[in-house]
């Protein structure tokens, strides 16, 4: 009769005592690894409820004596709207009529290269040039117009803002 070489060497009957030595489903690192995800997620749900995603256009603001000429891109001046907000080091003023006292420049010929960079314009780039007073001190400042502040829960379930 020809011998099996197909058939398992049978292990010898545990004791209950033995069961430890051969299950081992969780160790110190899943726990790590699982109290890591969990600390993601947390995160992830207080930002959701509390964390804002802010939507805005970038400009260029050049203060002297409390008055400030603000260069807006403008293929973007359609966007902005009168309840926009003007943030620039920190301070806030609505943005109100945009087109009051307002003119076209080509970037090149209100700015220089440094004032251009602050906000991404080329030189050939049309930018719409307005007056406003702000009491920021003198000098060239990277501008932001925020558009919309959204919830980032509300931005995903379609929910209110």
């Amino acid at each position: 009769m020809s011998e099996n070489t197909n058939t398992r060497e049978k292990k010898p009957n545990l004791q209950p005592g033995d069961l430890n030595q051969y299950i081992h489903l969780t160790t110190v690192s899943i726990w790590l690894v699982l109290g890591a995800f969990l600390v993601f997620v947390i995160g992830m749900v207080v930002w959701g409820f509390f964390g804002r995603l802010t939507v805005s256009v970038q400009a260029v603001a050049v203060s002297q004596e409390s008055s400030i000429m603000l260069y807006i891109p403008e293929d973007q001046v359609s966007r902005i709207k009168q309840d926009s907000e003007l943030v620039i080091n920190d301070t806030t003023a609505a943005i109100g009529e945009i087109r009051e006292n307002a003119y076209t420049e080509k970037a090149s010929d209100a700015l220089d290269e440094y004032q251009r960079s602050l906000a991404d314009l080329t030189e050939d780039q049309k930018v719409l040039v307005i007056n406003r007073t702000m009491a920021v001190p003198d000098g060239s400042y990277s501008a932001s117009i925020i558009l919309e502040r959204i919830k980032p829960f509300s931005f995903l379930f379609g929910g209110k803002k």
